[in-house]
């Protein structure tokens, strides 16, 4: 038996509420970029905090608000969309670094405007961790009897 669903709310809800006010901090910096006159887009590590809190709202509250709790979705879902959501936050400080150019195998200086939305090692570190959190979702969803 997985976790009920009130640690599940409560672990959808805490992913939330920490994508959210990054992403308004995010959108608040592109602004004045684009205020400036510089090039401006939500980097692809903010795209992983996106992804967590739609995964967060949509796959874990609104599954248990709509179905049974006797169907195997209610069982099967919000678990495995959790651990997705939590891995794609755990994946999002790494990203954001190769973003700044702050890994040690990559200390160039970053670009005063840059044109391109991602860095290469940005870019490796978002497609990482995707890949992981569709591996772990589909790995809980299985022991949670699908």
């Amino acid at each position: 038996m997985g976790p009920d669903s009130g640690t599940l709310v409560t672990v959808a809800s805490l992913i939330t509420a920490f994508a959210v006010p990054v992403l308004f901090f995010r959108i608040e910096r592109e602004l004045e970029m684009r205020r400036q006159g510089m090039a401006d887009w939500i980097p692809w590590a903010d795209r992983l905090l996106v992804a967590a809190a739609w995964v967060s709202m949509l796959l874990v509250v609104l599954s248990l608000l709509i179905f049974p709790p006797t169907s195997i979705i209610y069982r099967v879902v919000p678990p495995a969309a959790c651990g997705a959501a939590a891995l794609c936050v755990v994946g999002y400080p790494l990203a954001i670094l190769a973003h700044y150019y702050f890994y040690p195998f990559d200390r160039r200086d970053p670009p005063e405007n840059p044109t391109e939305p991602a860095e290469p090692a940005e870019r490796v570190v978002v497609i990482i961790t995707v890949v992981a959190a569709t591996v772990v979702s589909l790995w809980i969803a299985y022991t949670h009897g699908l």
